[in-house]
């Protein structure tokens, strides 16, 4: 607005003036209640005073007219609402820390505070600055639909507080409230006490406070609360640590699978709880299930009470591993003896059973249905008083009328614990018995052992006999006797009190990430338990397939600024196979075979990654299934499998700087720009976390073994030793067959983020890497590859003898001959003899080439010695330089051949090495993909990238590429223009500096070399020869090229070729003609970058 609004809130001595495109702060203001406040603009008279409900529950807008001193109205809107905010806080202590360490976070804390410094060095503009934050530990995200409450576990658990202060209460520990889409920083209450975060749904009705959990864990997990009913609810918590902050997720739990599921497949009502824990016993209903999860997950073990009413509590422990617990829940199961005849419905028919059968098979007994009863005609035995048996109309408040059937057979009266019985000894024939409760009596077992006969009638063991009415005669108050079988006796049943066999059994089984946990009865075993998840629809889309197979393989190249192609990877007998049927998604992705190829120009090997595998076996194998379930909330993947083959890595230090340099050049940002932001880079990573959780029920990565060796480089480029010095890597650490057993990963039924399960797969092969330290030092050339000698041994005697020693004299004599190599001072030699080391490693005829190599020179340097140090020493600094120029002199006659020595030593044993390596490789049926004459090399040759424009690979450019490189020693100064076939005897080679003749047949040697400095021009001049066209190529040289305007100048001399055609000589004429423009275009270029471009020309 244009002009000044004074503000008044209520209630507080709070008053402001905000100015026109101002702002003001208030720190008084209590933002967990509603806000009163009093406008006045300037200019009008009136106050206006407007109420804000709590800023964390909404964006408000209000709206009021306002008039001036002249009654013209003004309409002014006001909106409340919460954005990012930074609050100034202080601290009676002062907090001390160094901000020079850069990287590594500084914890800040005291009593009252849980804080950490970050210090980051600026760039661009702020190159000079050191940036600290303080931030929090905790970050506390609520992505949830709902508002939550954190507190402190002490906090909301009554007994810690209780037991410190005899006045505490609830309301004297203020609990953070948390808007859903909120992001807050949090710390402790109180140091002191256990740090577990406890949280509240405030908008639920009767929501308890959930138990205490940690959260300076990175993991996935639930947290549960209780409603009104015992009811639970769950909410999704994720710790995610970022930079050097905890980020604590909230979020809806929706339809992801809970930790736990109790289902009750007894017939009895069970009550369970968590063993040891403040909340209440919960009741699950027959035939019914509930999710579950602990109350207080910090409670350890994991214990459940288990309870059936009537019944003895049993504690139970909760495993995730699938088992049946042994005690059983007993709890009492009185029946009806009850007369079926006058009980309307029945009963079905029962066979020829024992009593202490039948009390195992609840099957068979039914339970008393009142709906299907008549109230005129319900009979049942009852013992009413004394020792008489009656028959008596049902009365379910009676305990008189209950019975317990025990193993032995025997009806115990529930009530005076007494047996069904007769009085005396069997009756009479043709007479009655009545029937009485008697004490249990092991010689009367004739009497008082009962069983259904196949018509279910109740006898005895005394044959001809029932249970039956006195006469025959069924009404209330008749005695109960035991009469002939053949007077037709009433049917008699078991009619169960409540439902089961008496006992209750516990098993615990896995369904995905759930850990169900089954109540059974003991003899029914599982019965249906109703859910109210929706049946699935079938699925009728029909399935889309896509199959990929490309036997000849692709090949990758990465090629970085200069343009340079630094590596290529090829691979062979690729096949994916992927399926799509609704929701449902299957690939699997095999490859026969990969090879990634050095292609640097300085490269010490010439082969990066190769496999070690078996014949028909596959180099990578994946299988993943991916499913949508919950109308598309969650993302399952039923299983993901990936299977690699045993490799062998051979690392070169300028290529690990190079792809290091390309990926951090492909992600970087200009930070030299005046406009770049410092704070970005950390926003970014503080920014809100998008949490997207998938259930993952199955991953496995097998088990697989790298051969690792690095191979460090004598000279780096300027610009790789700023990586170099950065990463902190040292010449020790040249190490070789270092053997990294990667442990198989299996993980199951994990409910994280991608991210989170990402890091964890990191996590595990960082530790599996990690717990190598010791081999990688007895590997290194300082101690001789004893690791590898010890190796070689185990595998077998000869290959320890000629590989493993070879070896191990290859790597003593080399560090030998370093330390005699710094002993002389003399760079150049250094430079020479590192140059010739890093060629040994390509190939067993490279090692003993280079090992002569290196006696040559030590042999030649040690000779020249002391005149050459002598000379370099006046050089430097005169007399004084000579006498030490004559000391190093002396030192260098004596080091420089002994290190040629120890370097041809080492040459020739890492010669014996590869070649005995190579040759038990094949005699043990090991297949090495691409493995031609015992030796790795390369698929193809590297690409030619000279010129702006990336050409398409060409074997006869990479070839004379290749020709160049060997010709110039690898010379970055020479670009590559062209190579082509003149005649049958000669082939010519233009570069950016020179055109060089070679023969045909004798490899690389050149017939004759001309400068381009020296060249006027090239042409095509046929000569007609007797009828014959003579296709010939004159090239002007010239000792001194004419000035510019002079034509007529004739040249020192003018060669001419003869070529096999009028294309082949109008090609090189045009490629040697374009080779001399750019060398005269580079002279007047102004540039700090390259004076030379090829822009792709065709070269075939």
């Amino acid at each position: 607005m244009l002009n000044s609004i004074k503000i008044h809130f209520q209630d507080i001595v709070t008053s402001g003036v905000i100015q026109h495109s101002q702002s003001l702060s208030f720190y008084d203001i209590n933002p967990s209640t509603d806000i009163f406040c009093a406008f006045q603009l300037d200019g009008f008279p009136q106050f206006y005073k407007l109420q804000f409900p709590y800023l964390g529950t909404s964006t408000s807008r209000k709206t009021f007219m306002t008039s001036d001193e002249k009654d013209r109205k003004l309409p002014i809107h006001v909106r409340s609402c919460q954005y990012e905010a930074h609050e100034a806080a202080r601290s009676l202590h002062p907090l001390m820390f160094d901000y020079s360490n850069e990287t590594h976070p500084q914890r800040l804390s005291n009593e009252h505070t849980h804080w950490q410094a970050v210090s980051q060095v600026g760039a661009g503009l702020f190159s000079n600055t050191t940036t600290v934050r303080i931030v929090s530990r905790y970050h506390l995200e609520n992505h949830s639909s709902q508002r939550l409450l954190y507190a402190q576990w002490y906090q909301v658990n009554n007994h810690t507080l209780m037991a410190e202060s005899s006045d505490w209460t609830p309301d004297k520990e203020p609990v953070t409230e948390a808007a859903p889409n909120s992001i807050m920083p949090f710390s402790w209450p109180r140091n002191d006490l256990d740090q577990l975060l406890s949280i509240c749904i405030p908008d639920v009705v009767d929501c308890e406070w959930s138990g205490g959990f940690c959260i300076n864990n990175p993991q996935s997990s639930v947290v549960s609360m209780r409603g009104t009913g015992g009811r639970k609810i769950f909410l999704q918590c994720t710790v995610v640590l970022q930079r050097s902050s905890y980020h604590v997720v909230f979020s809806d739990f929706n339809d992801l699978p809970t930790p736990y599921r109790i289902e009750n497949h007894s017939l009895v009502s069970v009550e369970y709880r968590q063993s040891e824990s403040r909340s209440d016993m919960s009741t699950l209903q027959p035939g019914s299930w509930c999710p579950y999860h602990w109350d207080e997950p910090v409670l350890k073990p994991h214990e459940l009470d288990l309870k059936v009413t009537g019944g003895e509590p049993m504690k139970v422990m909760i495993t995730p591993t699938p088992y049946t617990h042994l005690s059983a829940l007993v709890y009492e199961n009185a029946v009806y003896l009850t007369l079926s005849d006058t009980w309307k419905g029945g009963a079905p028919a029962m066979r020829d059973i024992p009593l202490n059968q039948l009390s195992s098979s609840g099957f068979r007994a039914i339970r008393v249905d009142e709906k299907l009863a008549s109230s005129s005609s319900r009979l049942v035995l009852d013992v009413p008083q004394g020792v008489q048996v009656l028959v008596k109309q049902y009365n379910p408040h009676s305990l008189s009328q209950l019975w317990q059937v025990k193993e032995s057979g025997q009806l115990m009266h529930f009530k005076t614990k007494l047996f069904l019985d007769i009085p005396g000894r069997a009756p009479n024939p043709g007479t009655y018995a009545s029937l009485i409760v008697k004490p249990p009596d092991e010689n009367r077992h004739q009497t008082q052992c009962w069983r259904f006969r196949d018509n279910s009638y109740l006898t005895c063991k005394l044959s001809g006999l029932a249970v039956s009415p006195r006469n025959g005669l069924l009404h209330d108050g008749s005695d109960a006797v035991l009469d002939m079988v053949s007077k037709n006796p009433p049917h008699i049943y078991f009619h169960k009190r409540r439902p089961g066999c008496g006992a209750v059994l516990m098993t615990t089984s896995l369904d995905g990430p759930t850990v169900v946990i089954k109540l059974l009865d003991a003899v029914a075993g599982e019965q249906t338990v109703y859910t109210d998840s929706t049946s699935k629809k079938e699925d009728v889309t029909k399935p889309f397939q896509l199959q990929v197979k490309l036997l000849g393989g692709v090949g990758l190249s990465i090629i970085n600024h200069l343009p340079e192609e630094i590596l290529y990877l090829s691979m062979t007998g690729l096949s994916l196979d992927a399926e799509l049927a609704g929701n449902k998604t299957t690939v699997v992705f095999d490859l026969l075979g990969f090879q990634a190829d050095n292609q640097c120009r300085e490269a010490l090997v010439p082969v990066v990654i190769y496999p070690v595998m078996r014949d028909g076996e596959h180099t990578v194998h994946f299988r993943m299934i991916r499913e949508v379930r919950s109308d598309g909330r969650l993302v399952v993947y039923p299983e993901v499998q990936a299977l690699f083959a045993n490799f062998s890595s051979q690392l070169d230090e300028v290529l690990l700087l190079k792809l290091i340099q390309f990926f951090e050049m492909a992600g970087d940002v200009n930070k030299d720009d005046p406009k770049y932001d410092p704070e970005a880079e950390y926003k970014l990573s503080t920014r809100k976390l998008e949490y997207n959780p998938v259930l993952v029920e199955s991953m496995l990565i097998h088990q697989t073994q790298v051969n690792v060796s690095l191979i460090v480089a004598p000279v780096l480029e300027d610009d790789l030793k700023d990586i170099h010095t950065r990463l902190g890597m040292r010449s020790y650490l040249n190490f070789s067959d270092v053997t990294f057993k990667l442990n198989k990963y299996h993980t199951s039924n994990v409910i994280a983020a991608t991210s989170t399960i990402r890091d964890n797969i990191i996590r595990h092969y960082r530790d599996c890497a990690v717990g190598h330290k010791l081999k990688i030092v007895l590997n290194s050339e300082m101690t001789g590859n004893m690791g590898g000698l010890f190796n070689d041994l185990l595998s077998g005697l000869s290959v320890g003898l000629d590989g493993g020693m070879s070896d191990t004299a290859s790597k003593l004599s080399s560090t030998a001959s370093t330390v005699l190599t710094y002993v002389s001072g003399d760079d150049a030699f250094r430079a020479d003899r590192d140059r010739l080391r890093a060629s040994r490693y390509q190939s067993s005829s490279a090692s003993l080439r280079a090992g002569w190599q290196g006696l040559r020179s030590g042999l030649i340097g040690g000779l020249t010695s002391i005149p050459s140090s002598i000379v370099t020493g006046i050089n430097q600094d005169g007399v004084t330089g000579a006498v030490t120029g004559l000391a190093k002199g002396l030192i260098g006659t004596v080091a420089k051949p002994a290190a040629g020595l120890l370097d041809f030593a080492s040459g020739t044993t890492l010669a014996i090495t590869q070649s005995t390596r190579s040759s038990h490789s094949i005699g043990r049926n090991i297949t090495i993909f691409f493995f031609f004459s015992g030796e790795i090399k390369r698929i193809r040759l590297p690409r030619c990238c000279s010129g702006e424009i990336l050409a398409t690979f060409s074997i006869d450019t990479a070839q004379g590429m290749a020709t160049l490189w060997k010709l110039n020693r690898k010379s970055r100064e020479e670009q590559f223009i062209s190579r082509c076939v003149v005649n049958t005897r000669l082939k010519i080679l233009v570069s950016s500096e020179r055109v060089r003749l070679i023969e045909r047949e004798s490899g690389n040697k050149v017939v004759k070399e001309i400068m381009l400095d020296s060249i006027g021009q090239c042409v095509y001049a046929p000569r007609n020869n007797g009828g014959t066209t003579e296709h010939n190529l004159a090239i002007q040289i010239y000792d001194t090229l004419p000035p510019p305007g002079v034509f007529n100048m004739a040249p020192d001399s003018c060669p001419k070729l003869n070529c096999n055609s009028q294309k082949t000589s109008l090609k090189i004429s045009q490629d040697i003609q374009y080779a001399i423009d750019l060398k005269r275009e580079a002279a007047f270029l102004v540039s700090g970058g390259k004076t030379f471009s090829n822009s792709g020309r065709d070269t075939r």
